[in-house]
């Protein structure tokens, strides 16, 4: 069941990924995912969603679920559509 969004606490900051740089500096990538990786276990949600396919993968390669908005939206209607 959809509960709503929390926004992160940090301010937009970078997954790591940025193109092919997971790729090019991997050890400085996974320390900037760590610190999202932070945020969002402060945030206390359960499922990230990202319209970014580096970021979703980079994120779901430590453990995240994420989804692209899209899929979340057809979730919901989908859902809704169900319960009437």
């Amino acid at each position: 069941q959809y509960m709503g969004t929390i926004e992160l606490d940090d301010d937009g900051l970078c997954c790591g990924a940025g193109g092919a740089y997971s790729s090019l500096h991997p050890e400085t990538a996974a320390a900037v995912r760590s610190r999202k990786l932070e945020s969002i276990n402060r945030s206390g949600g359960t499922n990230v969603v990202s319209a970014n396919p580096g970021c979703m993968l980079h994120l779901q390669q430590a453990g995240v679920s994420v989804q692209h908005p899209l899929e979340l939206v057809d979730s919901i209607i989908t859902r809704a559509m169900n319960s009437e």
